[in-house]
Formats: C-alpha cells, sequence, structure tokens
C-alpha cells in the first residue's frame, strides 16, 4: 500500500480532465528504484482508485492538491506537494545495517511564469519553481529534513480527435535540496561505517536533473495514462557518497481505469 504513491507521482500530474469531477477505478503498474541514486528496483502491480476534481482554482485529486496563490499576467504561483515513500533498509544492499527511511512529506509554493497559455490552459509552456520545506515521519512522529528546489521548464498540450482526447506532457528541469534533506538520504554515520560503508556527511547543492514524458488517452469513459521519467544524478553533489550506487534511474508507470 505503501508504494502507491509512486503510481499517483508518475501518473497523476498528466492527467488534467476537462471534467469538474471525475471517479473510477482501474489498474497500474510501475517500476521505480527503492531511492534516487539507488541500484535497486521494484515493479508493483496493483488496483488504482481514481478521483479528481476541477475548478478555476483549485485540483483535488487522490494524492494530489493544487490551488492557485495568485495570477497576474504570465506570473502565477501555487501550492506544491512532494516527498517519497519509506524504504527498508534490511531490503536494500547499501543501507542493510542502517535505520529505515520513513516517509517524506514536501510542501511549499511554486513560482511559475508562462510563456504560453496561463495556470488554467491545457495548452501551456511554462517555467515552474517550487520551493518546499520537508520532514520525515514515522506516522507517530516527525523531524525536519530541510528543503528542496526544482525549477523545471514544462510543455503541456491537449489534441481533441474524434471523440478520443491525447494530453501529452514534457518537463526537463533540475533538483537541488539542502544538506539536511541531503544527509538523511545519502548521510552515513559513523556508528553505521563498514569496511565497504565508510562515513559520508552529505553536503547541500546540485542533485542531478531530470526528463520526464507522460501521456494521457481518454476515449468516452476509459483512460489510458503512460509515464516515464529520468533521473541523472552523476554530477549530483551527493555522486561520491557509498549510498549513491546509480548515477541514472528510470521511473516508469502505466494506467488503465474507468470513469463513471
Amino acid at each position: 500500500m505503501q508504494k502507491i504513491l509512486w503510481i499517483f507521482v508518475l501518473l497523476l500530474p498528466a492527467i488534467n480532465a476537462s471534467a469538474d469531477l471525475e471517479w473510477g477505478g482501474g489498474v497500474s503498474a510501475v517500476v521505480f528504484p527503492d531511492y534516487v541514486g539507488s541500484d535497486e528496483y521494484q515493479t508493483l502491480i496493483l488496483p488504482t482508485p481514481y478521483f479528481r476534481y476541477t475548478s478555476e482554482n483549485l485540483t483535488v485529486d487522490r494524492n494530489l492538491i493544487q490551488t492557485k496563490f495568485f495570477e497576474q499576467g504570465p506570473v502565477a504561483s501555487e501550492l506544491s506537494l512532494g516527498g517519497s515513500i519509506p524504504v527498508d533498509s534490511d531490503k536494500n544492499r547499501a543501507r542493510r545495517g542502517m535505520d529505515d527511511l520513513d516517509w517524506i512529506g514536501e510542501i511549499g509554493p511554486s513560482l511559475q511564469y508562462y510563456w504560453l497559455g496561463n495556470w488554467a490552459a491545457d495548452n501551456a509552456l511554462l517555467l515552474d519553481a517550487p520551493l518546499r520545506v520537508a520532514a520525515s515521519s514515522d506516522l507517530s512522529s516527525a523531524q525536519w529534513r530541510g528543503f528542496t528546489f526544482e525549477p523545471k521548464v514544462r510543455w503541456r498540450r491537449f489534441y481533441p480527435f474524434h471523440g478520443l482526447t491525447v494530453r501529452p506532457q514534457i518537463t526537463l528541469g533540475a533538483l537541488a535540496a539542502s544538506a539536511d534533506y541531503h544527509a538523511y538520504l545519502y548521510g552515513v554515520k559513523s556508528d553505521d561505517a563498514t569496511a565497504s560503508r565508510p562515513a559520508y556527511t552529505a553536503q547541500g547543492g546540485f542533485a542531478g536533473w531530470q526528463l520526464s514524458y507522460s501521456t494521457v488517452l481518454q476515449w468516452r469513459h476509459y483512460v489510458l495514462a503512460g509515464a516515464l521519467r529520468y533521473i541523472n544524478t552523476d554530477d549530483a553533489i551527493f555522486a561520491d557518497s557509498p549510498l549513491h550506487k546509480e548515477g541514472e534511474n528510470i521511473l516508469a508507470g502505466i494506467m488503465a481505469a474507468y470513469v463513471f
């Protein structure tokens, strides 16, 4: 159940339905690394509920809330959310013997500049720069984990074709985070150091770059969504961490749903 978040992180940002309310269900399959920079992957196939409400200033679905703070000409701002799922360190070779990674939640404002379209437009080209604070939690307590910054260029489009709608989206951007955030994911305390995993103090700064593509096809009540994300951390500030095992990660997912 914890892994469901990856499916929605991959697929739901691409779904921009025109109806005010849509709900239904389907099945999803997703492939993802244990964490960015890990060389171990998981594959998950499971039933997936579908819910989405849209209005002029608010979008709500099962794992995403977007609300517009302001819009003035080509400039807009909205609430940005992010996060990652827990990792059982005993099931990851690089982290074996270390504390598990808890849920990470991120929240903050995103400043946007539109070269084409606007916040509500299906056809848009924009610069999106979210700055979010982060905290980890085991659902009984929470701890501060610094902040993340992920500026990116995003293009989205809407194509109607004889009852079929196609909504592609492409995103290219950089990743950055504070020392606290990187220390939680890639730091190694002296108590956790081994012959093959030396102690490591993480620093804040550049965390790599990402390129993603997603497409949603909808025909009547049927929705098919697919997404592919490439993340490169070869030149990240934490690239020399003993927990950084892979400089290139691929996340992929597909969802088929029936919408009532």
